[in-house]
Parts: C-alpha cells; structure tokens; sequence
C-alpha cells in the first residue's frame, strides 16, 4: 500500500484497475457462481437470479444483473469523446487503444476472459464494458452531469443521487443563494471539480478560474479536496 500511494496518478489508477477489476476477475466469478449454485440446490431451478452490484463486478452469468453506476459513465458513444480521452470519439478512441495506460488493462482484461472460455471479436474495451454489459444500470446521476450521447443504450437510465437516510438535514452551502440567483437570472452556471485519481487543481480548477475570472455574465463554482481547504490560488 504504502509504494502504491507513492505512484504518479495514472499509474495508480492503472495498478488499481488492473489489480481489482481485470486480474481478480477469475476470483469474483468463481465467488458468486458459488453463491449462485448454493441458491439453486436451495431454492430449486424455477426462481431466477437477479444479481445487483456496481459496475466493477464483471463476468457475472445470472438470469439478470442489474449494475449500479456509482462513477461517471464510460461508455463509448458517438457523441462524446473516449473515457480518459479529451479529443472527439473515434480517432480519439483509435489513438486510446495504442496509449500504453489502456493497452496493458485492455490485455490483462481480455487475457482474464479467454481463460474463463469467453469469445467475442473483438472484446469490449473495460471502460465500455462496465456499462454495456449489465441488463440494466441504475446511473446515480443526472444526466446534465454527464456528457449528453443520443446513443445511449436503453438499458442506462438515470435514476439521481440516492436517498440521504439517518442524517439530519444538512445546511446548503453559503454560496448556494448565489446559485438560485444566477438560475433566476438565466446565468450559465458552470461547475469544476477534479477527478478522483488526479486531483491536482493545477491541472484544471485554477487554469479555469483564470481563464474565466473576469466573466461576469456566468457564475463559476469551484470544488475542492477537503484536506486542502485553506489552498489560495495565487
């Protein structure tokens, strides 16, 4: 763990995709076929299974599997540039494919299915298989968050954040007036926030709130990690 936090974020995120969701594939597969085959000798054959996770479990076979999107969306689509990638779809996605981050998940991926006996010609990239496969996923977003795709399949359906359940009611942020003002006021209002992974506000909060700071004719919100609320931008 402790070299693991140490990497550069790209290289953490591609340990950790590779290490939990693509390598570790053959251990959740043979995990819930047993749980699966348990229920059968319990509950006889005339029961279906519904199966409900997040999006990471890959591999499942029950009758149905229902996913439960927890992150941004990342399937490809025509609208919208590749997962990770800045640049418009499908050269984007060409140059993605030869990028050395997406080859080596994409191998230790598709290498994890083949021993498993999957086919398929050719095999799904990670990132769109995590949204593709299941027979319905429950997005908990909006769909103003995220990229707008016409192609979106019909088995994606946003369904917004879930329920806050035994927590008191939490006081909305002194700038929100400043939010109800603007949407009042027919004001763009434009939110940016860094990723999970690569979360150095260098990289795009404070470029945006330069490149914008003297824009009067929108309101800019900008989110920040926690454990650096006192940051200044310079």
């Amino acid at each position: 763990m402790a070299t693991f936090m140490t990497l550069p974020p790209a290289e953490m995120e591609k340990f950790a995709v590779t290490n939990i969701f693509a390598t570790s594939l053959p251990l959740h597969e043979a995990t819930l076929q047993r749980v699966f085959t348990r229920f059968r000798e319990d509950y006889g054959e005339g029961k279906p299974i519904i199966c409900i996770g997040d999006t990471s479990f890959m591999g499942i076979i029950p009758d149905a599997y229902i996913a439960i999107g927890l992150v941004a969306l990342s399937i490809e689509s025509n609208d919208s540039h590749p997962f990770h990638f800045r640049a418009i779809h499908w050269q984007a996605l060409q140059k993605q494919q030869q990028r050395l981050f997406f080859k080596d998940i994409h191998n230790s991926w598709t290498t994890q299915l083949t021993a498993l006996g999957t086919t398929a010609d050719p095999f799904p990239t990670l990132w769109h298989a995590f949204n593709a496969l299941p027979d319905l996923l429950l997005q908990l977003n909006l769909p103003d968050f995220e990229h707008p795709r016409t192609d979106l399949p019909p088995t994606i359906r946003y369904i917004g954040p879930p329920p806050v359940v035994g927590l008191g009611p939490r006081a909305l942020p002194t700038w929100w007036n400043d939010v109800l003002a603007a949407a009042k006021a027919g004001r763009p209002i434009i939110a940016v926030t860094s990723g999970s992974v690569d979360n150095n506000p260098d990289d795009l909060i404070w470029p945006t709130l330069r490149a914008l700071a003297d824009r009067d004719d929108l309101l800019l919100v900008a989110t920040l990690l926690a454990q650096d609320p006192d940051a200044e931008m310079e």
